[in-house]
């Protein structure tokens, strides 16, 4: 073990300096490629979800502990390249970076792709933007509630950066800041909802309206999507006000249409949470693209019944499908 450290470089000549550094930098385009080449592939095999990972994002960020920048990039990268693999061999001369696949992966195409690649070669992150404003200009996005500055020359064409287009960033433990792109309709439905109910929040705080605006879509969502009720014990309780469940017949039944009693059965054990469990124990956490499960397969003669039921993302749901009825039946 080096005891002075690899941190330790003071008694380098400047021109070793140099010469490591550049080495360093070029076995880590080498290593990146091939993490991105192992990415693709697990992503083929869809590896991820077998680990109980909802997705490629999820497994990057709680397997290989990447941050959401790193595991975005990488797996735009993967995707690309698994499309086009002249960019492997790209990335591994370094002759392209990581954020100029970012924001060249949608204008890729099997005609352009060879052309695109070469212009954009050596290219700063600065320079392909204005590469890609001439190619394909798009119009201005507005990022928050107010107008953002416009940047650059009047009339000058904008391309917009890589990367997810909203941050929900902590600021404490019990604050956040939400920031998000957001269009004149949007805006101005905002501050309509703030100005009517200015008597229960007279300080127009925004956060307030988007939090009661959340809780009526949440409460409509969990009824059609899962026949909650506001008060389930109170609607059973009250005579008349419980509609009778019709009961389904086995030569009528219909996916769609499991009783709703079950649902809210099926959410209150499942907790509104995808319950796949890889073979070490890992159990996928997303609450996005829930889909109920039969385990007896509907088609097989599955019942709706609650042990019968359980709810799966749709990534999960797709895999046990695939497995059960394999791939080009799932499908």
């Amino acid at each position: 073990m080096n005891e002075r450290g690899f941190w330790r470089l003071e008694h380098l000549a400047d021109a070793e300096l140099e010469d490591g550094l550049r080495e360093l930098v070029a076995r880590g385009r080498q290593t990146d490629a091939r993490v991105i080449a192992h990415l693709a592939e697990v992503d083929t095999r869809r590896l991820h979800l077998k680990k109980g990972a909802e997705s490629l994002f999820a497994y990057c960020q709680k397997r290989l502990n990447l941050s959401e920048n790193q595991a975005f990039y990488r797996i735009t990268a993967a995707r690309a390249a698994r499309q086009f693999p002249s960019i492997f061999e790209l990335l591994a001369g370094g002759d392209i970076h990581l954020t100029s696949l970012a924001l060249l992966s949608k204008y890729l195409t099997e005609e352009n792709h060879l052309d695109l690649l070469r212009r954009a070669r050596g290219k700063t992150k600065r320079e392909l933007l204005e590469l890609l404003a001439h190619l394909a200009p798009r119009p201005d996005v507005k990022s928050t509630i107010r107008k953002l500055p416009t940047r650059g020359a009047p009339g000058s064409p904008r391309a917009t950066a890589a990367g997810p287009t909203g941050s929900l960033e902590p600021l404490s433990p019990t604050a956040y800041r939400l920031q998000l792109n957001t269009t004149p309709q949007l805006k101005e439905k905002l501050e309509l909802a703030r100005d009517l109910m200015s008597h229960s929040n007279p300080s127009g705080d925004l956060a307030v309206v988007v939090e009661r605006a959340l809780d009526l879509l949440l409460s409509k969502l969990n009824k059609q999507r899962f026949g909650q009720l506001a008060s389930a014990a109170r609607a059973n309780s009250e005579p008349g006000t419980r509609k009778r469940e019709t009961p389904v017949h086995e030569s009528q039944r219909k996916r769609r249409h499991i009783q709703n009693a079950i649902r809210r059965q099926l959410v209150a054990r499942d907790g509104l949470c995808c319950t796949f469990t890889s073979e070490t124990g890992q159990r996928c956490t997303t609450r996005a693209f829930l889909q109920i499960h039969h385990d007896h397969a509907w088609s097989k003669g599955g019942a709706d019944t609650l042990d019968n039921l359980r709810l799966l993302c749709a990534s999960h749901n797709r895999l046990l499908a695939e497995q059960e009825f394999g791939e080009r039946r799932a499908s």
